[in-house]
């Protein structure tokens, strides 16, 4: 997400905002967190969705971007590949846990979401901790559990192994780690891209 200048954001409508993709990413940052932080709380809801839509509606403006925001996190709207970053990490967060268990491949397509946002979250202190706790006990259940669905994982869970050990010290930076690992035992093909960011969080200093 490119960086926004403060004297930039300071008295820019919030539907100008909307209308930027940059801004628009940044703008909806809050709404991700919260909805974040309340899956990660176990207090995600239909209720609470509509409550916070209800919230950035009056916020930000009633708009067509807000209304198909809150769709993608109430799973009422398909999220394609091209759809902004903000739109995908919530679906990815809103991702029921039906559709993981079994399916390494789905666990590490959300995890690679919930990793990024929250590298780059204002939230990260707050988040992290949840996000770690949620991201070891899955892999370790895939480990216990659903090595079957992995490819190689004779090769490929040595490096899993390791990276889950090592999160309890490296926190977001270790979740980076394994999910670089995991991307050739779920047959995910990352690109250039994502592997760059992945590597970027796994370098930070926290």
């Amino acid at each position: 997400m490119a960086r926004i200048e403060l004297a930039e954001l300071v008295g820019t409508p919030a539907e100008a905002m909307l209308s930027d993709p940059n801004w628009r990413d940044a703008l909806f940052q809050i709404p991700v967190d919260i909805l974040l932080w309340k899956k990660l709380q176990g207090e995600w809801s239909a209720e609470a969705v509509d409550a916070l839509a209800q919230a950035c509606a009056i916020a930000f403006g009633g708009s067509q971007v807000v209304d198909t925001f809150f769709k993608a996190a109430s799973g009422r709207y398909a999220v394609g590949p091209d759809a902004p970053f903000s739109f995908l990490t919530v679906a990815a967060i809103a991702r029921p846990q039906e559709k993981l268990a079994g399916n390494p491949r789905s666990r590490f397509q959300r995890d690679l979401f919930l990793v990024w946002h929250v590298a780059q979250s204002l939230a990260q202190r707050v988040l992290e901790p949840l996000v770690v706790s949620t991201i070891v006990r899955g892999w370790t259940s895939v480990l216990e559990s659903e090595r079957f669905a992995l490819r190689a994982p004779v090769k490929n869970c040595p490096d899993i192994e390791e990276s889950i050990a090592s999160m309890e010290k490296d926190g977001i930076r270790g979740a980076a780690r394994l999910l670089l690992a995991a991307a050739s035992a779920v047959a995910f093909e990352i690109g250039a891209n994502w592997e760059e960011l992945l590597k970027r969080v796994a370098r930070s200093t926290g």
